[in-house]
């Protein structure tokens, strides 16, 4: 595992749903998660991630972003919307 964050003991990614969705699934979908405490930073994130596979087409782990909920917050707080312009974040769950 590779990671921006500096950690020293081996983290287990396996039964977190982002990584068992795309072990079990056929596709490269993009999944985003709900916000969860991530394993590695200790701190609230959403998860972006893909599936990765190997020569053959196998699974072989996946590629994954954390985003801290909060900067969507400082997102909408500094677009300058005008008129009748509308800006939301929709989401399924």
């Amino acid at each position: 595992m590779q990671s921006t964050l500096p950690f020293d003991v081996p983290t287990d990614i396996s039964t977190q749903e982002y990584f068992k969705v795309h072990q079990q699934a056929g596709s490269d979908a993009l999944f985003i998660s709900r916000s969860i405490e991530g394993r590695v930073s200790d701190r609230w994130s959403i998860f972006v991630s893909r599936r990765m596979v190997d020569a053959r087409g196998e699974f072989a782990g996946v590629v994954v972003v954390s985003i801290d909920p909060a900067d969507f917050s400082r997102f909408f707080g500094e677009l300058k919307l005008g008129g009748d312009a509308v800006a939301s974040l929709v989401g399924l769950d």
